[in-house]
């Protein structure tokens, strides 16, 4: 195996792994890192990007973004959208 896509791993620990597999200071494959945004709710998936608002997911963005995440998956509530209305090129990233 020489690539896997992350989807949802705890953002310190998953970056952390990677800065070591790319310094070959550990073996392993090239990481493409994607976040996992959810919604607050009985069914969050597993993450600790929990938002519950427009900006949450900017702050979150903002946040993974200069870590180096070159994707992002937003789930929601049934019925909510995050992603804003008139997105910036950064969320538009995220949001299509």
């Amino acid at each position: 195996m020489t690539s896997v896509r992350d989807l949802g791993n705890d953002v310190d620990f998953i970056v952390a792994l990677k800065k070591k597999f790319e310094s070959n200071e550990e073996v392993g494959p090239r990481i493409v890192l994607a976040a996992l945004i959810d919604g607050p709710g009985p069914f969050t998936g597993p993450t600790k990007l929990v938002v519950d608002s427009e900006a949450d997911v900017t702050r979150v963005l903002d946040h993974v973004q200069p870590l180096g995440f070159e994707q992002t998956k937003i789930t929601a509530p049934s019925g909510r959208s995050w992603c804003p209305s008139s997105p910036s090129p950064r969320t538009t990233a995220a949001c299509g």
